[in-house]
């Protein structure tokens, strides 16, 4: 069972990756860190008898690659977004997205940490959620995006669709 956020009282929690030696000293004694879906509050929470392995995942070349360090799950969906990137505009697909940022792809050639000015437009949803974006990882015609700023509101209308995917997920 797990612990429900201490902020919001959200149930829909997730396991962090373990962060410096304080972590690790304290994984000994079964407190890990979690960080909730809804708000992205990241908190730690006893845990009893259970004992957490890193996954690793293969790439479509066969090699190992580590665990994402991604504070937040992303959800598979897609829909429409709108950017903008020093003077010039495009748009895309965002193909997965969480509270940390989304995966994009695109025709617009992009580079690593370029600053984005996103609109997303989450089906259902109106108006749009604006956000700022950093670009982290590129893979042909796809980018990893990091958000790195938005408006509170902005942020919680997009946690309450990130909570709508998860019960679409659970059903």
């Amino acid at each position: 069972m797990r612990k429900p956020c201490p902020q919001c009282g959200e149930s829909k929690v997730t396991r962090m990756h373990r962060r410096g030696i304080l972590d690790y000293l304290s994984s000994i004694c079964c407190v890990y860190p979690y960080c909730c879906q809804a708000c992205s509050q990241c908190f730690k929470a006893l845990r009893l008898g259970t004992r957490f392995v890193p996954l690793a995942s293969r790439r479509s070349n066969g090699s190992v690659k580590p665990p994402a360090r991604r504070q937040e799950r992303r959800f598979q969906t897609s829909f429409t977004v709108v950017f903008s990137w020093r003077h010039t505009g495009g748009e895309g697909i965002v193909t997965e997205i969480g509270l940390g940022g989304c995966h994009l792809k695109t025709d617009v050639e992009l580079t690593e940490n370029s600053p984005l000015k996103l609109k997303l437009q989450l089906p259902g949803s109106k108006p749009e959620i604006r956000v700022d974006a950093v670009v982290r990882t590129l893979e042909d015609g796809s980018f990893g995006l990091c958000f790195s700023r938005f408006l509170r509101d902005e942020k919680k209308r997009l946690g309450q669709f990130l909570i709508q995917l998860l019960m679409k997920e659970a059903a």
